[in-house]
């Protein structure tokens, strides 16, 4: 894909940069050695960056760097002591009910790229949970607001997929069938935090992607 990278950012200070991460583009180098938002943003802002969290590939939105270790640390922390906001929308098929409420489990990796949930503790699982709200109806589909209280990996997608309800396009967790470009309807949608300098609250919002049926939520 041919992308411009300053049309993909959303903020950019002396501390921070944050970008609309498109579906596809990894959000870090990783063993396919396709070009990464990490390293168009490093040659955007002609500087190192710091990760400070990640989103997978398949998945569209907000992605922050930061611009020094310490900005990372300030952020990192907030993250690990739940006291940012991240919001994420997901489409999943009709029929999830009830139509706000929580999930719970325990995930794990299963040595094949993947986690699994497990409704108790087993070796290696860690705590997973989310609160999810029906936000708009379409035909076939649910617009679904999800706050994770843990980030752990492919939380989102297992957790839904457990519950009988896979994010469309989410084949790798039981999705009926691949979107087209291979991507998935999941999107990190918003983030709140203290700035790490000016000690200020702020909250990014990242527009979700110029696609038919995210076009079709009109949000």
């Amino acid at each position: 894909m041919e992308i411009r990278f300053g049309d993909l950012v959303l903020h950019n200070d002396h501390q921070i940069i944050a970008c609309n991460k498109p579906a596809g583009l990894p959000t870090q180098e990783d063993k396919t050695g396709d070009p990464s938002l990490h390293r168009m943003a490093q040659a955007y802002c002609k500087r190192d960056l710091y990760v400070i969290h990640r989103l997978d590939r398949p998945s569209s939105g907000l992605v922050m760097f930061a611009k020094s270790s310490a900005a990372a640390a300030h952020i990192s922390e907030q993250l690990a002591k739940q006291k940012t906001g991240k919001t994420y929308f997901a489409v999943i098929r009709k029929g999830l009910e009830p139509r706000e409420g929580a999930l719970s489990g325990y995930i794990r990796k299963t040595g094949s790229g993947k986690v699994a949930v497990d409704e108790t503790q087993s070796k290696g699982g860690k705590l997973a949970e989310l609160t999810y709200k029906v936000q708009v109806e379409i035909d076939n589909y649910l617009l679904l607001e999800v706050i994770p209280s843990t980030g752990r990996l492919h939380q989102i997608r297992a957790q839904l997929a457990h519950a009988g309800f896979p994010i469309k396009g989410d084949v790798k967790y039981g999705g009926r069938r691949k979107n087209p470009d291979r991507s998935i309807h999941l999107h990190a949608r918003s983030m709140s935090f203290i700035h790490p300098t000016k000690n200020e609250a702020m909250e990014i919002i990242c527009p979700v992607p110029d696609e038919m049926v995210w076009k079709a939520f009109e949000i």
